[in-house]
């Protein structure tokens, strides 16, 4: 075979760039024209059809290399779209970096106005101090004189005035604390001194409650009646609670306890059956007076009659105590405050039984 018509049954293609697809339909194409030549070389019969097969071979040739070259301008396009895009994105980008700088820009000139506006913020908010000052100056010029006012209501035992009075200026103290934002005005200093002398006033009226309820039972009500709307009063965050109940509830019984088991009132030796017989007439009378007089002063979960019967049997018991523990006690004391306590104290009518009169008071109650 002449080596021309060799090289005519493979032409080649034009160089160009190397793709997968081209490569792999040239060996294809070699591939299939070796083994018909083969053949038609083992047939010398079939060479008039060679140029038959350069002809067909070289349309099928064709025929790749447009697939080819449609593939490629297939990616080509591709490539050049997703180009397009990049560039479309990076001038987004670009844009947008450019407005994130203006607003940085921007930002940073407002953050330098707010600096420069801050000295007129706290002009505005000293000019709206002053202005709620005016208007709260006259009843600011007229604190200390109702401070006064209402110690001498303390001093008069005018204790309902002078709570009313109290609270009217803690209402004015919290009206300043609003308008000038929690500012401390000099003048409301006298505020924490008043209350404490309240409440010290409240306490000594409830802790003379039994001398109160036989002589000035008004006195007593309104004591226990300033603790009891002081109790339910919702205080504010700066003010506190002044828990003036459990204040009262104590002095009843610091109270008690020292009209009948003070010290100086103990006896000395060769005393102790007067003071026991005393005892024996005074202290079921206390509870009498408590039922009768002291109890209706007072609101009923003070539980008066069980208070004071708890309150005299603790009295007593440590009384008896200290005389058993106290080396003073003689044979004949020890002798007298034994047969006391056997039948006196549980005799028939027992001074233990106040239990039982106190539960069907609190019943009455």
């Amino acid at each position: 075979m002449d080596p021309t018509a060799k090289d005519d049954m493979h032409p080649s293609l034009p160089p160009g760039p190397e793709w997968p697809e081209q490569e792999r339909a040239e060996q294809l194409a070699r591939g299939a024209a070796l083994k018909w030549a083969s053949g038609i070389f083992y047939q010398p019969e079939q060479l008039a059809r060679l140029g038959q097969y350069r002809s067909r071979e070289v349309q099928r040739t064709r025929s790749l290399e447009a697939r080819i070259k449609s593939v490629v301008q297939s990616y080509l396009e591709g490539v050049k779209t997703g180009v397009w895009q990049l560039a479309q994105a990076l001038e987004a980008v670009q844009g947008a970096r450019e407005a994130l700088g203006q607003a940085r820009g921007l930002l940073r000139g407002m953050a330098k106005a707010v600096q420069t506006l801050e000295p007129l913020r706290e002009q505005v908010v000293q000019h709206k101090q002053l202005q709620a000052l005016s208007q709260l100056l006259p009843r600011l010029r007229a604190v200390p004189a109702a401070v006064v006012h209402a110690q001498t209501l303390i001093d008069a035992h005018q204790l309902l005035e002078a709570y009313v009075s109290l609270r009217e200026l803690e209402q004015l103290q919290e009206e300043t604390w609003a308008s000038l934002g929690d500012l401390e005005l000099p003048v409301f200093e006298g505020l924490g001194p008043l209350a404490e002398a309240l409440g010290q006033a409240v306490e000594a009226a409830v802790g003379a409650a039994g001398q109160l309820a036989r002589e000035d039972p008004a006195l007593l009500v309104a004591a226990v009646r300033v603790a009891e709307v002081e109790a339910g009063r919702t205080t504010s965050l700066e003010q506190g609670p002044r828990d003036w109940r459990q204040r009262c509830l104590r002095a009843l019984e610091e109270g008690l306890e020292r009209v009948h088991f003070g010290t100086p009132l103990l006896p000395g030796p060769g005393a102790l059956a007067g003071w026991l017989e005393a005892l024996r007439v005074a202290l079921p009378a206390e509870l009498a007076t408590a039922e009768a007089l002291i109890a209706p002063c007072c609101p009923p979960h003070y539980k008066v009659v069980r208070l004071w019967a708890h309150t005299l049997h603790g009295g007593l018991r440590r009384c008896l105590q200290q005389f058993l523990e106290g080396p003073e006690l003689g044979a004949s004391d020890a002798f007298t405050l034994l047969h006391w306590a056997l039948h006196v104290y549980l005799g028939s009518v027992p001074l233990g039984q106040w239990e039982v009169a106190g539960s069907e008071a609190r019943g009455s109650e």
